[in-house]
């Protein structure tokens, strides 16, 4: 004969309709029900005759349908007994509530047989593989204050649990790297637990921490370490030697020896394991069962913040390497930015650039009425020196002339290689008498260089034509008036700087043509 299911049914309204339909349906359906009208009462019953599901209303006398829950969860004898909240409270958080408290289902009032009976079957199946103790006839009855006090154990249990749990957490935003966050957490492990020593391996990585707090034996810290690592799945190489958090000199051969008293737990982050952590002490002092609670307590926060900082690590390095990857491409856009508008040779800007500048050189001081003097330099007889010495010896020369210019323009100037033998100088602010002064410092900078070309000294000299913009100059305009004050400073006998007012309105000839 089949054995009917026990279901305990504890409501204040045992006369009401409401409890007498429900137990009505259950008989109906074939379990034997027993009745409580109050939560003492049904906490009695349950140690007494061990019902299979216990089905509670949240208000009732003596002791509510929450703390009845809290009571049944918190003892050993009746914690895998499923219970189901049946209340009128519709209100999210209350059923939010009453499933955080412990309860395995919350049926509300009004209620149809065939919602009662589906819930009712669910959790018996669900829970029908789960322990069970004897029932108890001859206990003697919990008080009122014994619960009480039960109760309160349970809340303060649950409060240290929560402190805990919070005080972990919090490790996450304050905490910033996998050796600090594994310090710190090392640090509220010793506000919790006594220990000598505590060791974290980790199995990603490798990384094993040591901390040691009072003085101990190199075997009893080896016997720890190892033990740690053998839950961890084998690394790819040799693990790294263990970083050291503090107390390596309180590792002593003259501590006491022998096996110590171990704790072991792993570290997990959704099912997998992500480390191991250990504590041990002297073999005369073991670790107690609510020593181990604790442990596993701070252990499976643990898991949680490691991985957090494990996570920030990775995160950090990836954006490391965007960084990295950012400044190389800066870089190398800015040398591409430069060889396009570098003379290879002189290493001065080239024609292009050059031109741009002058547009906008000449725009800005016609605008604003500002000073723009121009410069054009090109080395005396540099044809004849290539034909005579080679082209070799004729860049050389060239490189030497841009370096003059370049040293002695000023920081706002635009020094660039015009064509061949011929440079332009751009000066912002210089009217014509300071574009001739700079002109005859580059003359005379030019003509203290001496070259060696085989067993020859060779002396280079330049001419300088200088012209100012005017209010209605164009940047051809102001190119063809220097090129004019060129020419007329090579007519003169070269090596000499004339401006835009002494030359001759002679038509441009090139300056380095076969007279140069």
């Amino acid at each position: 004969m089949e054995t009917k299911r026990r279901v305990l049914v504890a409501d204040d309204s045992a006369i009401t309709i409401t409890i007498a339909i429900a137990r009505g349906i259950l008989r109906s359906a074939g379990y034997e029900v027993l009745t409580a009208a109050d939560g003492l009462a049904a906490m009695n019953l349950a140690l007494r005759q061990v019902p299979d599901l216990i089905i509670a209303d949240v208000e009732m006398p003596e002791m509510t349908g929450l703390q009845l829950i809290r009571l049944l969860k918190g003892d050993p004898r009746t914690q895998s007994i499923p219970v189901l909240i049946l209340s009128g409270h519709t209100e999210q958080y209350e059923q939010f509530w009453g499933r955080e408290t412990g309860a395995d289902d919350y049926v509300l009032k009004p209620f149809s047989p065939e919602t009662l009976l589906g819930r009712v079957a669910m959790l018996l199946e669900r829970h029908a593989a789960g322990p069970r103790s004897r029932p108890s006839p001859d206990m003697a009855d919990t008080s009122p204050a014994e619960a009480l006090e039960r109760i309160n154990a349970s809340l303060e249990r649950r409060l240290f649990a929560l402190t805990v749990i919070q005080d972990i957490t919090e490790l996450a935003a304050t905490t910033h790297g996998e050796r600090n966050m594994v310090a710190a957490l090392l640090e509220r492990l010793s506000r919790l637990l006594d220990f000598t020593a505590a060791v974290v391996s980790l199995a990603q990585g490798g990384h094993t921490y040591l901390l040691v707090r009072r003085a101990i034996h190199p075997a009893a810290v080896e016997s720890l370490q190892a033990s740690v690592g053998s839950a961890l799945p084998a690394p790819d190489g040799p693990r790294p030697a263990p970083a050291l958090l503090g107390g390596m000199d309180l590792i002593a051969a003259s501590a006491a020896s022998g096996a110590p008293a171990l704790l072991l737990l792993p570290l997990r982050v959704s099912g997998q394991v992500l480390g191991g952590l250990g504590i041990a002490r002297e073999a005369e002092r073991p670790f107690r069962e609510p020593e181990r609670e604790i442990l596993d307590l701070v252990a499976g926060q643990a898991g949680l913040v490691l991985d957090h900082a494990r996570l920030e690590e990775v995160e950090r390095a990836h954006a490391d390497a965007l960084r990295r990857q950012a400044d190389e491409l800066r870089l190398m856009n800015e040398q591409l930015a430069a060889v396009s508008v570098t003379d290879g040779l002189t290493g001065l800007y080239n024609r292009r650039y050059l031109d741009q500048r002058l547009t906008e050189e000449v725009a800005r001081a016609r605008r604003y009425g500002l000073r723009l003097a121009c410069l054009m330099v090109d080395i005396d007889h540099f044809k004849q020196m290539n034909d005579r010495f080679g082209h070799q010896q004729g860049d050389q020369v060239l490189r030497a002339t841009a370096d003059v210019l370049r040293t002695t323009a000023r920081t706002s100037d635009v020094v660039g290689r015009y064509g061949g033998e011929e440079f332009c100088v751009l000066a912002p602010g210089a009217d014509t008498t300071a574009g001739v002064i700079l002109a005859e410092r580059i003359r005379a900078g030019v003509s203290e260089r001496a070259f060696s070309f085989g067993d020859q000294t060779v002396r280079v000299t330049v001419s300088v034509g200088v012209a100012e913009c005017r209010g209605d100059s164009t940047p051809e305009g102001l190119i063809a008036e220097a090129d004019r004050a060129l020419f007329a400073a090579k007519t003169a006998g070269r090596d000499r700087v004339c401006s835009a007012p002494d030359a001759a309105a002679t038509p441009r000839q090139h300056a380095g043509g076969a007279s140069g």
